[in-house]
């Protein structure tokens, strides 16, 4: 009984920490979306402008947007329903 006593209060004491963290993933998963959709920004009109026009820097490009736009569209539904605060 006094180590089920002993682990419920060092879950009590590390609950501020637990909410700190999560509430950071939050940023963490925003911050990466916005990094995947500039990378996918940079390739696409790195694609575009060059005289080869290479297809394939197009094409990653836009997989790193569309996978951007769909980890920011999650970050924003996450928060919204408040799965992460």
């Amino acid at each position: 009984m006094k180590a089920l006593i002993a682990m419920i209060e060092r879950s009590l004491a590390l609950a501020p920490t637990t909410s700190r963290l999560i509430s950071s993933g939050h940023v963490t998963r925003m911050v990466t979306a916005i990094f995947l959709l500039a990378l996918g920004l940079i390739f696409i009109t790195r694609g575009v402008t060059e005289p080869e026009r290479l297809a394939l820097t197009v094409v990653l490009g836009i997989c790193f947007f569309a996978y951007g736009g769909f980890g920011l569209l999650q970050a924003l539904r996450l928060r919204k329903n408040g799965d992460c605060s």
